[in-house]
């Protein structure tokens, strides 16, 4: 009886060492990871999103990440999220209940896109 198990436990091993290849549907580990790997490249940003505060003396000031709490790349995912969603207003509303603003003072949300090799600015929101 010892025999059996001595023999049966490393060929049940060895049988489930090869499953993940058997169920395997493409070679998408290979390709990503080993001989076969391409090099990871880093894609250019090719628009960006900044918030300004419009003050009652007529200056712009900008707000940084410290002020809003967020780091720069959540804001222009948020940003992007509302901007292509048609929910800009929405967004706005709730920067403007989070206490950045006072009670003067407008929120302005810049959107920068990069043609050739300049960024092109447009306001998105001025309230």
């Amino acid at each position: 009886m010892t025999t059996n198990i001595r023999y049966i436990v490393p060929f049940f091993f060895l049988i489930m060492s090869f499953i993940p290849f058997i169920l395997m549907t493409d070679l998408f580990p290979f390709m990503r990871f080993g001989m076969f790997a391409e090099t990871v490249q880093s894609t250019p940003q090719k628009e960006k999103f900044s918030l300004q505060i419009h003050l009652p003396n007529g200056r712009n000031e900008s707000l940084s990440e410290r002020q809003i709490g967020l780091d720069e790349s959540h804001l222009n995912y948020l940003a992007r999220t509302y901007f292509y969603n048609h929910e800009l207003d929405f967004f706005a509303v709730h920067l403007k209940k989070s206490g950045l603003l006072k009670k003067k003072e407008r929120l302005i949300i810049i959107h920068k896109t990069l043609e050739g090799n300049q960024w092109k600015q447009d306001i998105l929101f001025d309230q």
